[in-house]
Order: C-alpha cells, then sequence, then structure tokens
C-alpha cells in the first residue's frame, strides 16, 4: 500500500488558562475574514514556517495558515507546492463556500440580538470614544451595532482594520488551497463548520464578549501597522515571534 499524505492547514489553539484571550484574536481574524471585503498591498518574499510529520504509511503536512493575505503575496513555495501535488486530501478548520454571501443568513439568526442595546455601554469608558470614531468609520450607523451582539459587532469592527491594511480574504491560505484541491477533485475535510464557529462565539458567556468587542475596539486605534506586523510574521516564517505574541495574549 502506498503512503497516504495529508495537508492540514489550521491556526492551533493555544492551551488553557489563556485559550479564551487568544481565541479572541484568532476569531476576530478568521469570522472577519469570512465577512470582509478585499483590499491589496505589496508584501515581501515568503517562506511561511511549515512542518511534516509522518510514520510508516502516513504523511501529514502542518501549515499554519492566515484566513487574509495581500492579494499579490507570495507565499506558495516551491516546497509547499511539491506538498500540495503530493497530498490526497486537504484538513482545514473550516472548509468555506465558494459563495461568501451564503454566510449572511447564518450570521443573522446567531449574531443579531433579541433587543438592542447602545454599543458603548458594553466598553468600559475609556474606550468609548475610539468607538465611536471606529463606528463612524465602519459606514454603518450606530443603530445596526445596537442591534449586533458584542462578539459580531467586535469582528464588524475588526473588518476596517484588515482592509485597510489591505488583506483580501480571497487571498486567504484556505480559498486558496481550496481552490487547487477541487481542480484535483481532491477530498476536503473541516474540522469545524462556520456555524460551530459562530455558536463558539455565542456561547461565550456576555463578560467575554464584551471583552472582544473591547479588545477589537483596542485592535482598531493601534491601526494598520499592527496588522501588517502580523502578516510580516507569517511571511516569513518566525514561528518564535508568532509564540511569544500568543504567550503574551495567554
Amino acid at each position: 500500500m502506498g503512503q497516504r499524505r495529508r495537508l492540514t492547514g489550521r491556526l492551533a489553539r493555544p492551551p488553557a488558562p489563556g485559550y479564551v484571550r487568544a481565541m479572541r484574536r484568532l476569531c476576530l481574524l478568521l469570522l472577519a475574514a469570512l465577512i470582509a471585503a478585499p483590499a491589496a498591498i505589496a508584501p515581501a518574499a515568503a517562506a511561511p514556517a511549515m512542518f511534516v510529520v509522518r510514520d510508516a504509511d502516513t504523511e501529514i503536512t502542518v501549515f499554519g495558515t492566515m484566513h487574509a493575505l495581500p492579494a499579490d503575496a507570495a507565499w506558495q513555495t516551491a516546497k509547499l507546492n511539491e506538498q500540495v501535488t503530493a497530498a490526497q486530501s486537504l484538513v482545514l478548520e473550516v472548509v468555506l463556500s465558494d459563495n461568501p454571501l451564503e454566510m449572511a443568513p447564518l450570521i443573522q439568526r446567531i449574531g443579531l440580538a433579541a433587543t438592542p442595546t447602545p454599543l458603548e455601554s458594553r466598553v468600559p469608558a475609556d474606550l468609548r470614544e475610539p468607538l465611536g470614531r471606529a463606528i463612524a468609520s465602519s459606514g454603518l450607523p450606530a443603530a445596526a451595532f445596537a442591534g449586533m451582539k458584542s462578539w459580531l459587532a467586535g469582528i464588524t469592527l475588526a473588518q476596517g482594520v484588515f482592509a485597510e491594511a489591505g488583506l483580501d480574504p480571497q487571498s486567504g491560505v484556505e480559498p486558496q488551497l481550496q481552490a487547487r484541491f477541487k481542480a484535483g477533485s481532491k477530498p476536503m475535510v473541516g474540522l469545524e463548520t462556520a456555524e460551530q464557529q459562530l455558536l463558539m462565539l455565542d456561547s461565550l458567556p456576555q463578560a467575554d464578549q464584551n471583552a472582544l468587542l473591547a479588545e477589537a475596539v483596542r485592535d482598531r486605534a493601534a491601526g494598520v501597522g499592527k496588522v501588517k506586523a502580523m502578516v510580516a510574521t507569517w511571511l516569513a516564517g518566525d514561528i518564535d515571534r508568532i509564540a511569544a505574541e500568543f504567550s503574551d495574549e495567554a
């Protein structure tokens, strides 16, 4: 029997006790990438980190992914292309739909609050002014945010940062790999569904949802530079710096 080869693209979740805080940042990136509109910036040459695990009959390539990237990011290295060509299946955190609009009914069903509440009442007093600026620059009325649950409001605000930084969700790793595996008629497996991701956020205690919202406001105030630095770290394959970032979040 030939060796089975699988490519796994996933951002690893950090363990407790920092799970909730680090997950807030990961989910902001993932869900904003699912919802956001595209843009573009010019990246540097890339060499993202990749790991291979194998035994007698199976080889698994582990490739940490970015869910949104600059449209012209050259992250598909020769070595990665070899692994993609050889792989018999693709395992992702979520297998994305070819039609992003399919997310809209799901988001409306899970992410809208039964009773609208002003967003400023859900963040600390020192964040109310930057929250107002973030809402104003989002292009949506404050009333629209009042109808969102806190986790969805945070994700929606995060979209603006990613767009300003030139990140295109359609240029993210997952859509590109999915297109290649689909073209080759190779199976793709999602460890979770988009609905499960949303329900996980929706199940957070209100205090954690409000903390997610507050973090999104802080990140919005920090601006594009922080997002570009995160992308540059991934493109460079700087796993020590990535680990340090998650350690700080814990």
